[in-house]
């Protein structure tokens, strides 16, 4: 008895270790076929479209594209490209997607039951998500003036470039960044920079001497495309950029209009070879009169952008008036003062001139034949003729 117990107890416990061995088998053969989305040849963030997708299945399937479009994929940010899936084996699955827009995220996730598993005819479980960064966005940068106007009299002109996004190469090795910036019409005397979400550079440029004494000029300054570029391997596009500077005072031409010495009024016109601030006032124009008494300067009016106009009004029959704009009362947009030399000289005169004549020779009676009449006048006189002169007696030729 004790023998068979014995017998009994080891074939069942090798009936146990079967069953045991086979439920495990079972389970084993019955899992699920996994899945998984790669990129291998793209890193995130990525600039390339369309993205070359890899779909790898833990085991062969059936069913997944089966059309040759893999709907199974639920694709966001991005479309399918059609035409570009294909497969290795039933293992190994590939596509190309390509991103929405120029920025974001694609995310690409392969639904439940996506395949059948060939050995055990188990549906696919739902992948893990795979997303990948996209940036199409190239890096841009501007130049800004130290000064909000331009042009500038302020010398060295200082600038700040500043980038739209954090770039690399364009001050590699650090310290260099200065020799991917070109400048024309001047000389850089000094240079600072600082990194962030928006690197910026300073630098100090002295314009070169104007040519033949010219008192405007630019500096010029170039950035080359692909001086700089983003996490997405985006490459700037060329930069360009110029700063007018400027050390001429601005100066108006005076003048009038007066149809001859009697005009009265007598006008005047103030006019700016350039933009001025602020607009002229009666007080900032300065009247010099000579002659008896002085006139009066009124009627003053803006009668354009930078012209002016006004009227002056003499206080006796002969004057003469000195006009010119006060210096320091306007400035161009460079800051540039005017200087005040500019000036007008205008003569009034409605007094008649009077003539003075007599016989050459100054004795009268005389008995020269002819008698020569000589004319003096109190001022200087044109159009004078014989045409003008009246014999009151005798005869003459």
């Amino acid at each position: 008895m004790a023998g068979g117990r014995r017998i009994t107890s080891g074939l069942g416990g090798t009936l146990l270790r079967l069953l045991v061995l086979v439920a495990t088998t079972h389970a084993l053969v019955l899992a699920a076929p996994t899945v998984v989305i790669t990129a291998p040849a793209h890193t995130s963030p990525t600039n390339a479209s369309p993205v070359h997708l890899v779909v790898t299945f833990s085991e062969e399937v059936s069913g997944f594209g089966a059309t040759g479009i893999p709907t199974e994929l639920v694709i966001t940010g991005g479309s399918f490209v059609r035409t570009s899936f294909f497969a290795n084996d039933a293992l190994v699955y590939h596509l190309s997607v390509t991103p929405a827009g120029t920025l974001g995220t694609l995310r690409v996730v392969a639904s439940a039951a996506a395949g059948t598993s060939k050995s055990s005819s188990e549906a696919s479980l739902e992948s893990a998500p795979f997303e990948l960064a996209y940036d199409r966005i190239k890096p841009s940068a501007t130049f800004t003036p130290g000064l909000s106007a331009l042009p500038s009299r302020v010398t060295p002109i200082l600038l700040t470039l500043t980038w739209s996004k954090p770039i690399t190469g364009f001050d590699a090795p650090p310290g260099s960044w200065l020799t991917r910036v070109n400048v024309s019409g001047g000389q850089v005397t000094s240079s600072s920079s600082s990194v962030g979400a928006n690197p910026m550079y300073a630098l100090s440029v002295v314009p070169a001497p104007a040519p033949a004494g010219a008192k405007v000029g630019a500096v010029g300054i170039t950035v080359a495309a692909g001086a700089a570029t983003d996490a997405a391997s985006n490459g700037n596009d060329a930069l360009t950029y110029s700063h007018a500077f400027d050390y001429e005072a601005p100066s108006p031409a005076i003048t009038s209009s007066a149809a001859n010495l009697r005009s009265n009024p007598i006008p005047v016109v103030i006019d700016w070879s350039e933009a001025v601030t602020p607009d002229l006032t009666l007080a900032d124009v300065e009247v010099t009169w000579t002659g008896a008494g002085a006139g009066a300067a009124t009627n003053f009016r803006k009668t354009a952008a930078g012209q002016f106009a006004l009227d002056l009004v003499p206080a006796s029959a002969a004057a003469e008036a000195q006009v010119r704009v006060r210096a320091g009362v306007v400035a161009d947009a460079a800051g540039n003062a005017n200087d005040g030399t500019a000036l007008l000289l205008v003569r009034y005169d409605t007094v008649a001139p009077a003539a003075v004549y007599g016989v050459l020779g100054g004795r009268l009676p005389t008995n020269l034949d002819p008698i020569t009449v000589d004319f003096n006048f109190s001022k200087a006189v044109t159009q004078f003729r014989l045409e003008g002169v009246t014999l009151v007696s005798g005869g003459g030729r």
